[in-house]
């Protein structure tokens, strides 16, 4: 959990005498803690997303505040404050340049204002909005995976600032790239959220990222999702895979509109479609309001799992035929272009697979059927 630049430079109060002197366009980024750094070497000992203050002691040469800022930028700091008077006069060109082209602002505050004050002040401000966020992801939690009764952790969202009647928007983001690559889509979530405004609520759960945004309105929500694809272009992140849930008000509804953003997601990762809304989801959404899985299981048990089996215990291919079959409305032109097989073949599968099933795979009720169940593998 972290903060956002701006949210620290809007709040700073104006006796400080902070002026934004580059990188306006960073300003977005995310800020984690801060640091008081002098020697360039020390600089590599630092995680990134620090705010890193600098008197400018050692800035004994031209280009030394160009190579000092260079080497934050490199460690991956989120921004620099510069304590103007004695050492530094004013902020070079050349680093004005620099800090614009790599997005990554730069500061300055007079001599008199003390670095401690303000480093003081910062990290208690985003410890305080961690231990809230914290706070509040531990209670939803408790409501979606501990049972716990939704109205008796009222009391408690209404401390941390959400309100009983709240909008509890939840979007669940899964990827079929490499596990490290969540660590980005984190990220590029939280980054995105705060932007707009907080608080942002994340959890992970079976290998996929929560994200629960409070009070989102529908408009909100599309804002969110454009940026957030946004960002995870410019990192050059694909196959990531968003799916929302409802957004209706109250914390009676908190655990239905997180399971279906999760199973929105099961959706657009078996459709490879990067976004699937809940309500968009056409017959989907039927089946996945169908919240006892053994219902579902049983009414594949009778159709297309006698096929699986027939598949698996003599060698073919009959479930990918019913697949493409189904796909194209029993087209023998359609089934023998895609599949490559002769069109007499087409009618030998149909004969076959009508034996396997007892029932007459030409009949539109019983595609209707088979199709169903087609859908339900899918998202088991």
């Amino acid at each position: 959990m972290a903060t956002s630049i701006r949210k620290l430079y809007q709040d700073t109060d104006a006796s400080y005498g902070m002026k934004l002197e580059a990188g306006e366009s960073g300003l977005d980024r995310l800020v984690e803690w801060t640091h008081v750094i002098e020697a360039p070497e020390a600089i590599k000992l630092l995680h990134g997303r620090e705010l890193v203050f600098t008197i400018g002691i050692l800035c004994n040469r031209a280009g030394w505040l160009l190579d000092f800022v260079k080497e934050v930028s490199n460690a991956g700091c989120s921004a620099v404050v510069v304590n103007f008077g004695r050492y530094i006069k004013a902020v070079p060109e050349d680093v004005i340049e620099f800090s614009n082209k790599v997005e990554m602002p730069v500061f300055s505050i007079p001599w008199e204002t003390p670095i401690a004050d303000l480093t003081r002040k910062y990290c208690r401000e985003i410890i305080k909005n961690e231990d809230r966020e914290q706070d509040i992801a531990f209670i939803i939690r408790n409501i979606l995976f501990r049972k716990s009764d939704p109205k008796s952790q009222v009391l408690n969202l209404e401390q941390s600032g959400i309100r009983e009647n709240s909008r509890f928007l939840f979007l669940c983001i899964g990827s079929t790239a490499e596990e490290d690559t969540m660590a980005d889509v984190s990220y590029a979530a939280e980054y995105t959220a705060r932007a707009i405004r907080d608080p942002f609520v994340s959890f992970r759960y079976r290998e996929r990222l929560i994200v629960m945004l409070p009070d989102y309105s529908n408009d909100e929500a599309d804002l969110y999702v454009s940026r957030f694809y946004q960002v995870l272009e410019k990192k050059g992140l694909d196959s990531v895979y968003t799916g929302i849930g409802d957004n209706e008000r109250g914390i009676e509804n908190l655990r239905k509109n997180f399971e279906y953003a999760y199973d929105s997601c099961t959706i657009a990762m078996k459709e490879s479609k990067a976004v699937e809304r809940f309500d968009e989801a056409d017959i989907y959404r039927l089946l996945l309001s169908v919240r006892d899985p053994e219902l579902l299981r049983l009414y594949c048990r009778g159709t297309i799992d006698r096929i699986e089996q027939s598949d698996k215990e003599n060698g073919t291919d009959y479930m990918e035929f019913l697949r493409i079959y189904l796909e194209t409305d029993g087209s023998p032109n359609q089934i023998s272009s895609r599949m490559y097989i002769h069109r007499n073949t087409v009618t030998n599968y149909v004969k076959r697979i009508n034996s396997i099933l007892d029932m007459d795979i030409t009949v539109p009720d019983t595609r209707a059927k088979l199709y169903i169940a087609m859908l339900i593998k899918g998202i088991e």
